[in-house]
């Protein structure tokens, strides 16, 4: 059974996801880019962050993983499959629309909620 989130945990969680990418921004200041890839969570938490402004296109959603549109397609195909993400028509050319899935909103602040409480000292 889904479990609603209020809007001050989802404004929290929001809050961790934007943590949680600017650290993969420090990694990358000390590493090499190719060795830190999780593209496809990199990208359920750009598209969940942006969901509050509403559905997020794919050439803004490749330009914040630093990530090409073909590359990032192949991983965008796996989350669409897996159910975790919508692809929709933008009504802007060939521009597609992001969105997570009812499913993957759920499943995403089921795994930031538990994320956040493990860090939390």
């Amino acid at each position: 059974m889904a479990v609603k989130t209020s809007s001050a945990d989802r404004d929290r969680l929001i809050d961790f996801a934007r943590a949680v990418i600017a650290h993969r921004s420090v990694r990358q200041r000390h590493f090499p880019l190719n060795m830190l890839g999780e593209t496809a969570w990199e990208a359920l938490l750009a598209i969940y962050v942006h969901d509050p402004v509403g559905p997020m296109d794919l050439p803004e959603l490749a330009a914040s993983l630093s990530s090409s549109s073909a590359s990032l397609t192949r991983w965008l195909d796996y989350l669409e499959a897996e159910g975790l993400i919508e692809l929709l028509p933008s009504g802007r050319g060939e521009t597609r629309q992001l969105r997570l899935s009812a499913s993957g909103l759920e499943r995403t602040e089921a795994c930031l909620g538990e994320m956040l409480r493990s860090w939390s000292v």
